[in-house]
């Protein structure tokens, strides 16, 4: 459906559906996925909530395209 706002628009994959927002927390984290970018960076960077980015983080994580690293 064209008519609707890719932020609201539904996107099916095998296992679930995400909307555009989902989709767009996905690419800003594979791009900013390089262990030197906090969430909150992200967050203001992508002006997406961080609580959005961290559910897209364990959607990545459980799909093993991203692994989180915790730094001392």
């Amino acid at each position: 459906d064209f008519d609707t706002d890719h932020r609201e628009r539904k996107y099916d994959s095998k296992d679930e559906e995400y909307d555009g927002n989902q989709l767009d927390a996905f690419g800003w984290l594979m791009f900013y996925a390089d262990g030197k970018t906090s969430i909150d960076e992200i967050a203001m960077k992508s002006s997406l909530s961080k609580s959005l980015l961290e559910k897209s983080i364990n959607i990545l994580v459980n799909h093993g395209l991203v692994e989180i690293i915790n730094k001392k």
